[in-house]
C-alpha cells in the first residue's frame, strides 16, 4: 500500500484532532509573542516619560500654594511700604507747617490790614526810592530797610502811614536771621532792632535786598497778579548781575525780562519767606529702600522741576513766564499753581 493508500484510509477524526492540537499550539505562540512587545513597548514609554522634564504648566500645579502665598506676601510688603513712605512725607510736611514763621491764616491777616493803601502802586514807588538810596548795596542790616521803606510811606501819605500788623513781617525776617546765622545770638552780643511793629533781639548781620523786599511783599494788598508784577519789578530793580560791575549803574530796562539767575535768587527768597505750600517744598531723596524717605527742597531744586516741566531750557524770563513759574505745581507761589505739563509742548528758549 503505497503513501497516498495510508493517508486516505487514516480516518477523519484523526486528521481533524491533528489540525486542532496545532492551531493551538500557534495561538499560545502568537500570544506570548504580543505579551512580550507589550511589555517591551510599555517599559520604552515609561522610561521616556521619565527622561522627559517637567513641562511649566506641571511645575505651576505642583507649586501652585507656594506661588500664591509668595503673591499675597508681595502686594502686603507693598502696601506696607507705601505707607510708610506717605507716613514719612507726611511727617515732613507737618513739621515744615510747625516751624514756619507764619502760617496761611496770618499772611490773610496781614494783607487784609494794610488794605487798601498799602497797594502796588506804592510798593513800586519804594523799590525806586530804595534803588536810589541803596546805590549799588546788595545787603543791608534790617533796620535800615525798615527806615528807608517807611521813610518811603510818610512821604506819600504822612506820618501815621506804617505797615499794619508790621510785626508779622519782623517774625519772618528775625527768623531768617536766626537760621542763616545759627547760634550767632549765643556767640556774640544781639542788638536791638527795630522793626515795622516791636523791637527785637537779632543778629547783627545784613541780608540781600530782594529778600528783604520779597518779605515785605507779605504785606502787599491785592491780587496774585499784584504780587507777580511786584516781585518782577524788584528782579529789575535790583538783578544779581549789577553785582559784578566795580560802579552803581543804573539797570537798563529796555527789554521787560530778567536773568535766569534772579528767578532762582526770588523762588529762594519765597520759600524763605514762608511765601511757597509745604507741600510742594517736600521732595523725594535717593534714599527708596526699605522706605522712601523724603526732604525738603532747596528754591533752586524747585525753579529747577517747574523749568524743566514748562520750558525745557531758560535764560531770561519775561513777565508772563515768570508768572508760569510761580504757578507751576512744582512753585505754587500763595497755593496758586496748576498741574504739571506732561504731555504739553514745552517753550525752548531762543
Amino acid at each position: 500500500m503505497n503513501r497516498t493508500t495510508r493517508l486516505c484510509s487514516r480516518p477523519l477524526n484523526v486528521f481533524n484532532a491533528e489540525s486542532s492540537q496545532s492551531a493551538r499550539q500557534n495561538v499560545r505562540g502568537m500570544s506570548r509573542i504580543y505579551r512580550c512587545s507589550s511589555t517591551v513597548a510599555s517599559s520604552a514609554k515609561t522610561q521616556t516619560q521619565n527622561d522627559e522634564p517637567k513641562s511649566t504648566s506641571d511645575y505651576f500645579l505642583d507649586h501652585l500654594g507656594k506661588i500664591f502665598f509668595a503673591a499675597i506676601g508681595a502686594v502686603i510688603a507693598t502696601l506696607v511700604r507705601s505707607s510708610l513712605g506717605n507716613n514719612n512725607q507726611t511727617a515732613e510736611r507737618e513739621l515744615l507747617e510747625v516751624t514756619s514763621a507764619l502760617d496761611p491764616l496770618e499772611i490773610d491777616d496781614l494783607r487784609t490790614a494794610n488794605g487798601p493803601d498799602f497797594n502796588l502802586q506804592v510798593y513800586q514807588t519804594i523799590l525806586k526810592d530804595l534803588e536810589l538810596t541803596l546805590a549799588g548795596k546788595e545787603e543791608i542790616l534790617y533796620e535800615e530797610f525798615v527806615a528807608a521803606v517807611l521813610a518811603t510811606m510818610r512821604r506819600i501819605k504822612g506820618e501815621k502811614f506804617t505797615v499794619q500788623f508790621g510785626h508779622l513781617v519782623d517774625r519772618v525776617v528775625i527768623d531768617l536771621l536766626q537760621r542763616q546765622f545759627d547760634g550767632a545770638i549765643n556767640k556774640q552780643q544781639s542788638t536791638k532792632t527795630t522793626g515795622f511793629g516791636s523791637t527785637l533781639s537779632a543778629p547783627n548781620e545784613t541780608l540781600p535786598v530782594p529778600l528783604l523786599l520779597a518779605a515785605l511783599s507779605l504785606a502787599l494788598y491785592g491780587n496774585v497778579q499784584d504780587r507777580v508784577d511786584a516781585l518782577f519789578d524788584v528782579m529789575q530793580h535790583f538783578p544779581q548781575s549789577q553785582a559784578t560791575t566795580d560802579s552803581f549803574q543804573m539797570p537798563e530796562k529796555k527789554k521787560d525780562v530778567v536773568k535766569e539767575v534772579d528767578v532762582v535768587s526770588m523762588v529762594s527768597h519765597l520759600r524763605d519767606t514762608c511765601q511757597l505750600p509745604p507741600g510742594a517744598q517736600i521732595l523725594k531723596t535717593d534714599v527708596k529702600y526699605p522706605i522712601q524717605q523724603y526732604r525738603r527742597g532747596a528754591g533752586e531744586e524747585l525753579y529747577t522741576r517747574a523749568r524743566q516741566d514748562l520750558f525745557g531750557t531758560k535764560e531770561e524770563y519775561t513777565r508772563e513766564e515768570f508768572n508760569q513759574i510761580l504757578h507751576s505745581a512744582f512753585v505754587c507761589a500763595w497755593g496758586e499753581c496748576y498741574g504739571p505739563l506732561k504731555k504739553k509742548k514745552k517753550i525752548s528758549s531762543s
